[in-house]
């Protein structure tokens, strides 16, 4: 087994166990989709959380996978994918609770850690968007 093989599963299974009472609370299912880094999804119809390794750092964004669908029907001259939104969660979260109490945010370099803080700020604030609910993208876009 490759140290590639081994880095790509420890994202997966640091999410899967994370998030295993959210994901059976709210059905949903997780996909490794690395390629050149990890990339891991939780995903249902109304919602999908992306986690994403960015040497260390694990950037977790909402994605509407209706916006997505959109995206991937398009067609691009230079046959490139088409590009779809994607919502940072800290970004999100400060954006609609810029006077928030409770800090949500790790300074650990730790990957479990930095994804069970990404799990304290969805279970805390946005179990909303998991059941569909991205009626606050109209406010951020203003």
């Amino acid at each position: 087994v490759s140290n590639s093989f081994k880095m790509v599963t420890a994202l997966k299974n640091i999410v899967e166990t994370s998030f295993k009472d959210i994901a059976e609370k709210f059905n949903l299912s997780v996909e490794d989709k690395s390629n050149r880094w990890e990339h891991v999804e939780l995903y249902n119809d109304n919602c999908i959380i992306r986690f994403i390794d960015d040497f260390g750092s694990i950037e977790v964004s909402f994605v509407n996978p209706l916006e997505r669908q959109a995206a991937e029907k398009m067609k691009r001259e230079d046959n490139f994918p088409t590009d779809y939104p994607n919502y940072p969660i800290y970004f999100v979260w400060e954006s609609l609770y810029p006077n928030d109490s409770i800090k949500f945010r790790t300074n650990s370099l730790d990957k479990t850690e930095q994804v069970l803080a990404a799990k304290k700020l969805v279970t805390k604030r946005f179990e909303n968007i998991i059941t569909g609910d991205f009626s606050w993208n109209k406010l951020l876009n203003k």
